[in-house]
């Protein structure tokens, strides 16, 4: 574009590489010279020592009973094997985060999975950056990296996991003619 406007391609624009100071949301100027979120991503090669963790809120309130109704779940990603776990929780709290985060490391260990989590990646959400979720994973040795705020594809593995399920449940309702008012029953 600077090139067509230094040669009068466009006689009627000119282009001015300046930052765009009444649009918050556009990243054409605004955005840093070094973007954080474009680094490497580390991932360990060794199964089940890295994993990915997002909590998904549900658009529904109804569920097929009450012991399946759920306000969000939390939704874990493995890298290197792609295993996904999805539990839902009791709420948003960090006590019903740790809760249901014990019973992902409890159900991987009945898998036979001797692995331990050594690096987590997770959202910038308040659950997760929250003290007391720092302190039990400080006790449990791992390590948390979580994403910057406003970029979900630093956690892409749980975004990507997200929209392959979320697929799928949709593509199963059209395959077997039910109507997409029972889209909050098939989505988990």
């Amino acid at each position: 574009l600077i090139t067509g406007s230094l040669h009068q391609v466009w006689e009627d624009y000119r282009f001015v590489s300046e930052p765009d100071n009444y649009c918050e949301s556009c990243k054409i100027s605004t955005c840093k010279v070094k973007s954080l979120s474009k680094r490497y991503l580390f991932i360990p090669d060794t199964p089940f020592a890295c994993v990915f963790m997002d909590i998904i809120p549900h658009p529904h309130t109804s569920g097929v009973s009450l012991s399946t109704t759920f306000p969000c779940s939390l939704l874990i990603v493995e890298p290197v094997t792609r295993y996904k776990w999805f539990q839902g929780m009791d709420n948003y709290s960090t006590v019903s985060l740790i809760d249901t985060f014990e019973q992902y490391l409890a159900d991987v260990q009945a898998l036979g999975i001797t692995q331990e989590i050594s690096y987590l990646r997770t959202d910038a959400v308040t659950q997760f950056m929250s003290q007391e979720f720092q302190d039990f994973c400080h006790v449990k040795n791992i390590l948390i990296k979580s994403a910057a705020s406003k970029h979900q594809e630093m956690n892409a593995y749980c975004e990507k996991a997200w929209d392959i399920i979320t697929t799928m449940a949709r593509s199963m309702m059209v395959h077997a003619d039910l109507s997409l008012s029972l889209i909050h029953i098939s989505e988990p």
